[in-house]
């Protein structure tokens, strides 16, 4: 990243994903977290749902769309379940801004391996694909620059980490 700071959103701001992601953006020198979304404690000040980011933050949690929460900012984070994420999403897809998804719903490039997943049909297949998988160590040059990213999640990125190394030597096929 340049010296520019990047104005960020969060949406889905109140669970632990999002607070971690507030977290790190208001710790983060080229940053700037310009709004936090939920559908839970709307009103609230980040830091008394979040003690551990008490006085970090004058923001409070909003409860407007994925658009108007996207407005002000460079970058959307999103920091819900999948199979609602997507829904949120697809507000996002026109207006360009960089998106960080947490859940699983673009981790996949296959309707039918999401509906196998997940147990239901994808709200918008036409965009799977359209996410760069977030594991560095596997995308490390797709993800400069991406304008779409998938966050591989933890026990994922445990197990692609793990088997890594016996990908590369060939020792996985078959």
């Amino acid at each position: 990243m340049s010296g520019k700071r990047h104005r960020v959103a969060v949406i889905g701001g109140t669970g632990y994903g999002g607070a971690e992601m507030i977290r790190r953006v208001l710790f983060h020198p080229n940053l700037e977290l310009v709004r936090v979304t939920a559908v839970d404690h709307v009103g609230a000040k980040v830091g008394d749902v979040h003690l551990n980011l008490r006085g970090l933050t004058d923001l409070t949690f909003e409860q407007v769309a994925a658009a108007e929460a996207a407005k002000e900012a460079d970058v959307v984070l999103l920091a819900m379940p999948h199979r609602v994420t997507a829904k949120v999403a697809q507000e996002l897809f026109p207006l360009g801004r960089t998106i960080v998804d947490m859940s699983g719903d673009f981790r996949l490039t296959s309707a039918a391996d999401y509906e196998r997943s997940y147990g239901a049909s994808h709200p918008c297949p036409e965009e799977l694909g359209s996410f760069v998988y977030g594991l560095p160590e596997l995308n490390r040059d797709k993800l400069r620059g991406a304008k779409r990213v998938a966050s591989p999640g933890c026990f994922a990125t445990a197990i692609a980490l793990g088997l890594l190394p016996l990908a590369r030597a060939g020792l996985l096929n078959g």
